[in-house]
């Protein structure tokens, strides 16, 4: 009972502290979900495992590299968000490049969220079955 309310509280303080940043920015708290920055962190991870072990189910080994994957996986995936975003920028439509280039910058430091929130969710889970 411990546990779930433990897991509950911190699920709540994070969800909670992403929803008044992003009414502070005048946004929905959408603006925290991209399924490539997704797939990019989760998805290196969770395969990295798989080449790894050979197994799809991940055993206490298996997290401990999903562990140490997810925060590497994050930063390669702004790595190839900020290219993108520097090569994009190149290209004068007349457009607001700042308002263009402060939108790809959020959207390329997901990744990095995304791996800091895995890490420490995998930490947790780790830490719970050792």
């Amino acid at each position: 009972m411990i546990r779930s309310i433990g897991i509950f509280l911190g699920v709540f303080c994070i969800g909670f502290a992403m929803f008044l940043a992003s009414s502070a920015a005048r946004t929905t708290i959408m603006g925290y979900i991209d399924t490539v920055s997704l797939l990019i962190v989760f998805g290196t991870a969770y395969f990295g495992m798989v080449a790894a072990y050979g197994t799809f189910k991940p055993d206490l080994k298996g997290l401990k590299l999903m562990n140490k994957l997810v925060v590497p996986a994050g930063w390669l995936g702004f790595t190839i968000g900020a290219v993108m975003m520097l090569y994009g920028s190149g290209v004068g439509d007349g457009e607001n490049m700042a308002a263009r280039l402060g939108l790809s910058a959020a959207i390329a430091l997901l990744t990095v969220l995304y791996g800091i929130l895995f890490r420490i969710i995998l930490t947790i889970i780790i830490a719970s079955k050792e």
